[in-house]
């Protein structure tokens, strides 16, 4: 989960998450929603490509950041292209969690 995705739901730097058991549980920005090489994928030669890591980065990432933060900070109303690079980036939000990936490795 994006770093700018995180700091728009906390509060004091933290945001609440749930263990798998169900329990509550404070975590700094900084360390929540942490995955390794999550969007990396293993190289034959054991190197990581990071095409998708660099693609989310220039054209999901980066362009909704500041809209984002626009939204959080009340200015408005957002214009169609940057609705739509809030919609983008909410697709890409579901596309990234490992129960999507599950979901596709089983569908492919």
């Amino acid at each position: 989960m994006p770093k700018y995705w995180l700091r728009a739901f906390a509060e004091d730097g933290h945001v609440r998450g749930r263990w798998r058991s169900g329990a509550e549980h404070r975590a700094p920005v900084r360390r929540a929603a942490v995955g390794r090489d999550f969007n990396t994928d293993p190289q034959a030669k054991g190197e990581r490509r990071v095409a998708l890591e660099t693609y989310l980065d220039h054209h999901v990432d980066g362009p909704c950041a500041p809209v984002l933060r626009a939204v959080r900070e009340g200015r408005g109303p957002l214009d169609e292209a940057q609705c739509a690079l809030v919609l983008d980036a909410l697709a890409w939000q579901v596309m990234r969690t490992q129960t999507f990936r599950s979901f596709d490795e089983q569908v492919g």
